[in-house]
Formats: C-alpha cells, sequence, structure tokens
C-alpha cells in the first residue's frame, strides 16, 4: 500500500492521499487525506506513520460520534446486559 505526496498550489503546503481499505457497506475505495504540511519531509514522516498504522493493524478510522452519544450508547448496553 503507497500513498502519494504532492504540493498543493494553492497554499504552498504539502500534502498526501492513501488508499486505506474498501468500506464494506458500498464496496468502494475509502482514502485518508491530509493536508497542510510545512515541508514535504512533514508528509513523508506522517504517511510513514499512518502505513505503519495501517500494517500493524493499529489504525481506527475517526469517526463523527461525540462523547455524549458514545456514553448514552454504553450506559443503555449496560442496562441491557444487567437486566438480561
Amino acid at each position: 500500500m503507497k500513498g502519494s505526496i504532492k504540493k498543493n498550489k494553492q497554499t504552498g503546503k504539502w500534502d498526501f492521499i492513501i488508499n486505506i481499505g474498501k468500506d464494506p457497506l458500498t464496496d468502494k475505495r475509502k482514502q485518508k487525506k491530509k493536508r497542510g504540511f510545512q515541508t514535504k519531509k512533514e508528509a513523508e514522516k506522517a504517511l510513514a506513520a499512518l502505513l505503519n498504522e495501517l500494517h500493524e493493524g493499529l489504525y481506527i478510522e475517526p469517526s463523527k460520534q461525540t462523547y455524549g452519544d458514545y456514553m448514552r450508547f454504553w450506559l443503555d448496553t449496560k442496562i441491557n446486559e444487567m437486566s438480561s
């Protein structure tokens, strides 16, 4: 798995993009993009760190779920476990 690094012509900063697998629901490829690195070296370092996380199985896709929503879900799950 490789990514690509390029300089953003509008901002003058560096970006990278990488394929991180397929969406199990749609079967379409999922990509991760990070922008705004001051140097190419910084972008390369961040890309290498992400590649390492992917290869080691440590990468967790960020979620837009709030902490409060997660806690309500967790509490509901615990209540259902106790009443079973």
